[in-house]
Formats: structure tokens, C-alpha cells, sequence
């Protein structure tokens, strides 16, 4: 007699199921929280970067933080002025999310200053200051910051450490 047992069937569509379940999310977009947690990492990784760029150096690097976007800046002189490097390049957010800090650091100017135009690295009369500053010795001014999306439901916060020390720290609400 020619044909499948039971068994078997249902051992092939366990099978198929299980397949299906693991290549779905594979083929879905990403959830808003998944991308908030994307960027908060990038940015993470940036600031560990620019600690061991600093103190490798000798420079003092910060981090002008605005509603939208963020740009890491060396002090030349007594100025700040912008990197110009491909990987510490000024970073936009996605235009449904937005930079807060909970606890301002000592250096922090408003992030609602953010005039959203265009960033010119040609203009060298424009002031920048620095949110967050790195030391040519690693250290980091200590700071608590949010990428909040639209939904602002599920975020992440950045908190940076005295000691050079971030950490990432999920919030389900607010």
C-alpha cells in the first residue's frame, strides 16, 4: 500500500510550521521599538568610539545633542567646532523620533534650539556647544538620554557614566 501514515503527516506540517514561525519575522518590517533600540545602540557605540578616538588622541570630543539629530564636535582652541570623518558625522534621527534628556548635563544647552535647517560643515562662523563632552582621558559627562518614538509608549534611555560606563536601559512606560 502505497501512501503517508498519520505520523508522518503530521510530523512534516510540525515541521513546516516551525519554519514558518522562525522566517516571518525575518521577512516583517521592523517594530518602532526595534528601530528606537537600533539607534540608541548606534549611539552608544558612537560615544564608546569617540571616548577611545578622544583618549587615543589626546582630544576633548563632544556631543551636541539636539531634538532630531546629534553631532560630535573637537574642541580646537577654546572652540568646538564639528568632526569631519564619515563615522562621527552629524546624525539625524528618524523624523518620528526625538532626543530628550531626563537629567541634563552641567554643559547641556536646549535641545529645543534645533533649527532643523541644513548642516553646513563650510560655516565656520556657527557656535556649537556640546551637550555631552568626553575627555581626552575617556571620561564622560554624566547624562540620561531618551529616543522616544511617536507612540511613546516603549523607549529606551541612554545613560552615560562618569567612568566612560553606558548603559542601555529599556522603560516600557512613561
Amino acid at each position: 500500500m502505497a501512501g503517508f501514515t498519520l505520523l508522518e503527516l503530521l510530523v512534516v506540517l510540525t515541521i513546516l510550521g516551525v519554519v514558518t514561525l522562525i522566517s516571518v519575522p525575518m521577512f516583517s518590517p521592523p517594530s518602532e521599538k526595534q528601530k528606537i533600540l537600533k539607534e540608541t545602540k548606534q549611539l552608544a557605540q558612537l560615544i564608546r568610539l569617540a571616548s577611545d578616538d578622544a583618549n587615543l588622541n589626546s582630544n576633548h570630543i563632544g556631543v551636541q545633542v539636539k531634538r532630531q539629530s546629534y553631532t560630535f564636535l573637537i574642541k580646537v582652541g577654546e572652540q568646538w567646532k564639528p568632526i569631519r570623518d564619515k563615522i562621527f558625522r552629524k546624525r539625524k534621527l528618524d523624523r518620528d523620533f526625538e532626543l530628550e534628556f531626563i537629567n541634563k548635563p552641567r554643559f547641556a544647552q536646549n535641545i529645543d534650539e534645533d533649527t532643523g535647517g541644513d548642516f553646513q560643515l563650510s560655516d565656520d562662523n556657527e557656535s556649537y556647544t556640546p551637550n555631552i563632552i568626553i575627555t581626552r582621558s575617556g571620561e564622560i559627562s554624566p547624562f540620561s538620554l531618551r529616543i522616544i518614538g511617536k507612540e511613546k509608549i516603549g523607549f529606551y534611555e541612554l545613560i552615560g557614566q562618569f567612568s566612560g560606563h553606558l548603559r542601555i536601559k529599556k522603560i516600557t512606560e512613561e
